[in-house]
């Protein structure tokens, strides 16, 4: 799969990628911000996304950007939160919630 991952946290966006690219899926990028993440979906469409909830970035929040992923791309979303509680109320736009400590 073509992944987009969106994840403030420098480390933990490394780390998704080194994960995901081991088990064989292309990264199309780490983007930190909503706004770095559509520049990145809008050059390159991704297959699915991993948003973290809470970005750090104050323009919003992961929640607002899986629904303008899926909305206006038709990119479906997973939250990568430990914000289970938000995942969970917001389940409509993402697909569901891998946990984070």
């Amino acid at each position: 799969m073509r992944v987009l991952v969106v994840e403030d946290e420098w480390i933990v966006g490394l780390d998704l990628q080194g994960i995901l690219e081991e088990a064989g899926h292309t990264v199309v990028g780490v983007a930190p911000t909503i706004a770095e993440a559509m520049d990145l979906v809008a050059g390159d469409l991704p297959d699915l996304a991993l948003v973290n909830i809470n970005l750090g970035d104050g323009r919003g929040s992961g929640i607002d950007l899986t629904r303008d992923l899926l909305d206006r791309h038709g990119v479906p979303t997973l939250f990568v939160s430990g914000q289970v509680r938000e995942a969970r109320e917001n389940r409509g736009s993402s697909l569901g919630c891998i946990t984070k400590p």
